[in-house]
């Protein structure tokens, strides 16, 4: 069959916002991937269309609805138009593509949990301020977003946070705010900089990275001495002091 979605989107775009809940999961699907150039690597050919449940590393739950899928390095280039994501979708990862475009993260839905769009050229700001409440780990590494970036507001159950290798993100960061429970945050080999108070950081942060930054202040080395626990400052202005 023709691809639907793209029907839709249009008959959509002429009548304005149309209902998701009206729509069926893979026509959402559909939509979701429609800027991708070469979508037959997650669904087949066309002329062949693989049935939906038989698409590229898709999983469902036990009523049969979508629940995870893995796009990791399948060589896709386009974009993708996240509005479209269904509603019961708890995992997302297109780790080690080419895909570009914006990502309207404050616009993802309540009940995702973990999202990995690393290594890809996504571009655009980053709105951390709105996230899903359930989303516990964000991997943004090696991308092109650009801009200054909230700490403040991240889902309380978040536990890790990488931003690793976006150089075009700048300014000042306040991590005195980070959820109780985050495991990891990396923010190395970014433009942000300035004076920043690590004192108030999360007992349970195991893992933290400011390497290749222009931040500047003092880390207890003390701390960071503990089985298990692993920081590194190098090429930033950042101290542990003992």
């Amino acid at each position: 069959a023709v691809f639907m979605g793209m029907h839709i989107f249009l008959f959509a775009d002429s009548l304005g916002k149309v209902d998701k809940s009206s729509l069926s999961q893979e026509t959402l699907m559909e939509l979701f991937i429609q800027g991708i150039e070469n979508k037959h690597k997650i669904c087949g050919y066309e002329e062949n269309r693989k049935p939906f449940q038989k698409w590229a590393e898709l999983t469902f739950n036990q009523s049969g609805q979508l629940d995870s899928f893995d796009w990791f390095q399948l060589g896709l280039t386009g974009s993708l138009s996240f509005a479209w994501l269904p509603s019961t979708l708890r995992l997302m990862s297109v780790y080690e593509n080419t895909l570009r475009g914006t990502v309207p993260l404050h616009e993802f839905h309540h009940g995702l949990i973990y999202v990995s769009l690393a290594y890809n050229r996504f571009s655009g700001t980053l709105n951390l301020e709105n996230l899903p409440h359930t989303l516990t780990k964000l991997f943004l590494e090696i991308n092109r977003f650009h801009g200054t970036v909230s700490f403040s507001s991240l889902p309380r159950g978040m536990k890790e946070l990488s931003l690793y290798r976006n150089t075009m993100l700048y300014g000042q960061v306040d991590l005195t705010g980070l959820p109780d429970c985050m495991e990891s945050l990396n923010v190395s080999y970014t433009g942000f900089g300035g004076k920043t108070d690590f004192t108030k950081l999360p007992k349970s942060l195991r893992y933290l990275n400011v390497m290749f930054t222009s931040l500047s202040g003092t880390i207890d080395g003390n701390v960071w001495e503990e089985a298990g626990k692993e920081c590194y400052v190098k090429n930033s202005e950042v101290k542990k002091v003992k």
